[in-house]
């Protein structure tokens, strides 16, 4: 494997953030950032259409990114601020993927997950995080129908299938 390209910095630099651990802190800045912005417009949004429990899940999650990217700031060389943004990422998931998000598209979000995990955590880190979401989802599809659960048609759970993975049927 090719190490990233050093930066005549890195000496001056701890030894977290040369090479990956600097990707991996502008990563988290980068959706840090992105999903603040992105929660803050869904939470509005929320709140004029009267569903208020979203609007305080995004309102939350807003918050939790934005200590997360400060956080981040003031110490770089900390993984836990990567933790916080990735945990805000999945709670945020997770309640679209259980109340169906806006229209029933909630389980799109969950896409998302493995490339967050992966880009924030690092490969083995972001597939033990991914898989435990996975087994999470299929509980969830697995549990006797409640009220508390969106339930999603079948085609569309197939083709969110199929984009999560390419080589099954076309």
């Amino acid at each position: 494997v090719t190490p990233l390209a050093a930066s005549p910095l890195d000496e001056e630099r701890p030894e977290s953030l040369r090479g990956e651990g600097r990707v991996r802190h502008r990563v988290n800045l980068a959706i840090a950032v992105s999903g603040t912005a992105v929660s803050l417009t869904l939470g509005m949004l929320s709140l004029w259409a009267g569903r208020f429990n979203m609007a305080l899940v995004n309102f939350g999650v807003a918050a939790a990114l934005i200590l997360s990217a400060l956080w981040s700031l003031t110490r770089p060389s900390l993984a836990a601020p990567r933790w916080l943004t990735l945990g805000a990422a999945l709670t945020a998931f997770l309640y679209a993927l259980l109340s169906g998000g806006v229209d029933g598209t909630g389980i799109v979000w969950s896409l998302l997950v493995a490339p967050c995990a992966i880009f924030l955590l690092g490969l083995r880190q972001g597939l033990t995080v991914t898989t435990a979401y996975l087994l999470v989802c299929a509980a969830v599809g697995f549990a006797p129908p409640a009220d508390l659960l969106h339930h999603y048609p079948r085609a569309l759970v197939e083709r969110c299938l199929r984009i999560a993975n390419p080589g099954e049927g076309s």
